[in-house]
Order: structure tokens, then C-alpha cells, then sequence
């Protein structure tokens, strides 16, 4: 019946119907083979993607840190070129009332010698310029 069947109506035989269950059966049994080896790649992957993350993080932290202390250095840095600055400004400061003492000082000296000439009856040119103040303010 098969073979006439076959022959009329153009129906599978039984030759065929096995033939397309052995191949249906090998695809299968690759279908399970190739699941097999994407479960063993993802769980590869999995670990992989562990290991990455893990990595990534440790690096993150890393430049974190590098960061910070490039952040505290530069504070560091610009504590010190304050104090520099600060340093410099008194610095000029002292040598100014330094220069202010010194004149101020030969000025008492000059002072001094016209009186102690005064004091002999010697009117001195460098006692001239005290007059020229008192006849000023007067």
C-alpha cells in the first residue's frame, strides 16, 4: 500500500518517512551539542564578564586615589605659594621700614653733629635744613 499509495497520491514511504527522522534525530543531537557549548560559553563569559568588572573597579578606585592626592598636592602647593607670597610681602615690608630706619638714623646723626656744633657757636649746613623746618611751622 505504501508504494502505491506513493505512486498515486505522491504520499511519503516508509523508506523516506525514516530517512527524515534520522535527520530530524541529528539535528537534534547537534542542537544539544551546540546548546552544551553556548552554556559552557556563557558561563565562561559570565566569569569573564566577573573578572572585567572586578578589574575595572580596581582601577576605578585607583584613579580615585590618584585623584585625591593629586588634588591634595596641588592644595599643598598653593598653601605653600601663599605662604611664599606672604613670606615676600612681610619680607618687603621690613626692608622698607629697614630703609625708613636707616634714613631716619643718618638723619638723627646729622642732627646731632649740627647741635653738638650749635653748642660750640659753629653754625653747620647740615643743621640747616632743621631750621628751614622750624621756620616752617612757625
Amino acid at each position: 500500500m505504501g508504494e502505491l499509495s506513493h505512486s498515486l497520491f505522491g504520499t511519503a514511504r516508509n523508506s523516506d518517512i525514516s530517512s527524515v527522522k534520522q535527520l530530524i534525530m541529528k539535528l537534534k543531537r547537534r542542537q544539544d551539542v551546540d546548546i552544551l557549548a553556548w552554556q559552557i560559553a556563557e558561563g565562561h563569559l559570565a566569569s569573564f564578564g566577573k573578572v572585567v568588572n572586578h578589574r575595572l573597579d580596581t582601577i576605578n578606585c585607583m584613579v580615585r586615589r590618584e585623584h585625591s592626592w593629586v588634588q591634595s598636592v596641588l592644595h599643598d602647593i598653593m598653601s605653600l605659594s601663599s605662604a611664599q607670597t606672604r613670606a615676600g610681602t612681610i619680607l618687603a615690608m621690613a626692608l622698607n621700614r629697614l630703609e625708613q630706619f636707616t634714613i631716619m638714623h643718618s638723619d638723627l646723626s646729622q642732627f646731632q653733629h649740627g647741635l653738638q656744633l650749635l653748642t660750640t657757636g659753629i653754625l653747620s649746613p647740615a643743621f640747616n635744613w632743621c631750621l628751614q623746618l622750624i621756620y616752617i611751622t612757625l
